[in-house]
């Protein structure tokens, strides 16, 4: 019994010293720089590093629905059918790889 109560207070200060995981609401801004073709939306100059695409001059996010990477599809956010933001497709090449990657998702404000 004993052994459990430290076990326990072992465990339990381990989990208060271990940094919490949480997103960082403010992206990146030295990822790569990237020109991104959003059809009538326009062409933007964004910063991504992978996980988010952040356009700095309007200090906004695309929140990505689907990806796209030469023509395969490695994501798509599951239960979002239908929203009230206005859905923008977007393509540019991954400098590092020359993959080209299709981005439909919504700009959301980065905080």
């Amino acid at each position: 019994m004993r052994r459990f109560i430290v076990l326990g207070a072992v465990l339990g200060l381990w989990l208060m010293a271990a940094p919490a995981a949480v997103a960082d609401p403010k992206p990146d801004h030295n990822g790569i720089s990237i020109q991104m073709d959003c059809g009538d939306a326009g062409v933007f100059e964004a910063v991504t590093n992978r996980d988010v695409v952040f356009l700095p001059e309007s200090n906004s996010v695309l929140t990505a629905l689907v990806i796209t990477i030469d023509g395969n599809t490695v994501f798509s956010a599951p239960g979002v059918g239908v929203n009230a933001v206005d859905e923008v497709t977007c393509t540019f090449v991954f400098p590092p790889t020359g993959s080209t990657v299709t981005v439909t998702g919504v700009f959301t404000a980065a905080q």
